[in-house]
């Protein structure tokens, strides 16, 4: 039975079979049977400490900025924001 976690909010929910519309949305991730191969969850409780390379995917920018952001709505326009615009927001290394 296919298991998914939506990176956003940390939901987890569990189907019959595939889910071809979560399957689609980037927000969401279907989790492996074996635990021990299902990606980390993100978000205030797990965050990604190592900044990205510029080279690095989008991906991995989203996941780091996701663990810097203050409310939800910065969090919420995060999907809007290209990766030059984030390696401009959260590429600086600061003191906190």
């Amino acid at each position: 039975m296919p298991k998914y976690r939506n990176n956003n909010t940390g939901d987890e929910v569990e189907y019959k079979h595939v889910d071809a519309r979560l399957e689609m949305l980037p927000n969401w991730v279907r989790l492996d049977a074996d635990p021990a191969l299902a990606p980390e969850p993100k978000g205030p409780a797990d965050t990604q400490d190592e900044r990205p390379s510029k080279s690095a995917p989008k991906g991995e920018w989203l996941a780091y900025a996701r663990g810097r952001v203050k409310d939800s709505d910065e969090n919420d326009e995060l999907d809007t924001l290209t990766k030059e615009q984030l390696i401009d927001r959260y590429g600086e290394v600061s003191d906190g």
